[in-house]
């Protein structure tokens, strides 16, 4: 009786089966977190090779000709074995899945400070920078009466230093206006006299730039402010020095609609950029009899003393008036008048012009305040012996109901 025969992949010595004839490895799969590393294990080999069985080859080959004609499932012999997993790759794995949270941690919140620069509101990062067309480099502002990077009072070469060129320029009368896109620089005797913007991206030294509220204002600078109601916005007025000691004004035109800064200004007023003999001038001449007459005429108005007012007129005045009850008469609704901020023009002996803002309160028929802002201009004169005021001209600036 022939010996049985043995399964053709199990030689009798305990050796392993030729190349061909093993069985086909397993492909295991290791934590979801590594799929990406397979791990392919084969029997353990031991010994030398057996020599090749041609019997056991022809049925290979003939299973594999029928299998040519159909296609066949991948085999995954198809796939390269692939070299164990070290053991030390799980922590290398999990070191750089950290080293990566970190950076986009990061990353996420340089971003969040880069977009939260450009937000509306006050941002103190905006204080001491500006932008320009020509893209030159910010500059520190040194004075309160300052904006987009520029002081009133700095000489015209260091506005180019800091802005670079103008983008472009013209004469109005004694002063030159250069503009850098949308920051408008006013110019007299070779130094800054206004400064002007409506782009968010220019801000006083506080922070403070078109787009931010009012209540960011009232915030950064107080209350003490003169208000003055002005078609569809209320004027929210400043007064600090600039850097040559002259006093100037800051503006906010804030909107009456949302409550925001539509614009801001900062300008001298004229009078204090006078030549240097008209200050010289003033100085030498007492020009204080004049402020208090011109102060008296709008408080007997407010006490009533319509006699004593219409008195400070000189009489070319009272013609221009009319008759003392007509002038009466003109102030019947009046509550009141105060005088702020009066200015010496010129001063010559006998003769002053001050500027001056007035503030007048009248009662309306509704039993409403309305509150009217004026800039007015006074000539006295005292060569009657007194102070008299010889010519007054007033503007309205605004108005607003209380």
């Amino acid at each position: 009786m022939e010996d049985e025969k043995k399964p053709q992949d199990v030689p009798e010595n305990g050796e392993p089966a030729p190349e061909h004839h093993r069985r086909r490895p397993r492909r295991v799969h290791l934590h979801p977190e590594l799929s990406d590393v397979t791990q392919v294990f084969a029997p353990t080999q031991t010994g030398a090779a057996p020599e090749e069985n041609p019997s056991a080859q022809a049925p290979l080959d003939e299973a594999s000709s029928e299998n040519a004609s159909s296609p066949a499932a991948p085999s995954q012999e198809a796939y390269p074995p692939q070299a164990p997993a070290s053991e030390g790759n799980a922590p290398q794995a999990i070191l750089v899945g950290i080293i990566v949270v970190l950076v986009i941690a990061i990353g996420a919140f340089a971003y969040k400070e880069l977009a939260g620069s450009s937000g509306k509101g006050s941002n103190p990062s905006l204080a001491q920078q500006t932008s320009s067309s020509s893209g030159a480099a910010a500059r520190q502002m040194q004075s309160e009466l300052s904006l987009g990077g520029l002081d009133l009072d700095m000489p015209v070469d260091d506005v180019r230093k800091a802005l670079g060129k103008e983008d472009s320029s013209e004469q109005k009368g004694k002063f030159q206006y250069i503009y850098y896109g949308t920051l408008d620089v006013g110019i007299y005797e070779n130094t800054v006299h206004a400064l002007v913007s409506d782009d968010p991206q220019h801000a006083t030294k506080r922070g403070i730039h078109p787009g931010s509220t009012l209540d960011e204002v009232k915030k950064a600078y107080g209350t003490d402010y003169a208000p003055t109601d002005y078609e569809d916005k209320i004027l929210y007025e400043y007064t600090f020095r600039s850097l040559g000691g002259h006093e100037g004004l800051l503006r906010f035109a804030v909107k009456k609609s949302d409550n925001t800064v539509a614009y801001i200004s900062v300008r001298m007023p004229e009078d204090e950029k006078q030549a240097p003999q008209q200050k010289q001038s003033a100085q030498q001449v007492d020009s204080s009899p004049a402020k208090a007459a011109l102060s008296s005429y709008y408080q007997s108005i407010s006490d009533r003393r319509m006699r004593d007012a219409y008195s400070t007129l000189s009489s070319d005045m009272q013609n221009q008036m009319g008759s003392f009850e007509s002038f009466s008469q003109g102030y019947q609704t009046t509550l009141s008048n105060s005088v702020s901020n009066i200015q010496v023009v010129s001063a010559a002996p006998g003769k002053v012009v001050l500027t001056y803002t007035l503030m007048s309160r009248d009662r309306m028929a509704n039993k409403r305040v309305k509150v009217q802002t004026f800039s007015g201009q006074a000539t006295l004169s005292s060569a009657s012996g007194s102070w008299h005021i010889v010519d007054m001209n007033v503007k309205k600036q605004g108005e607003h109901m209380e």
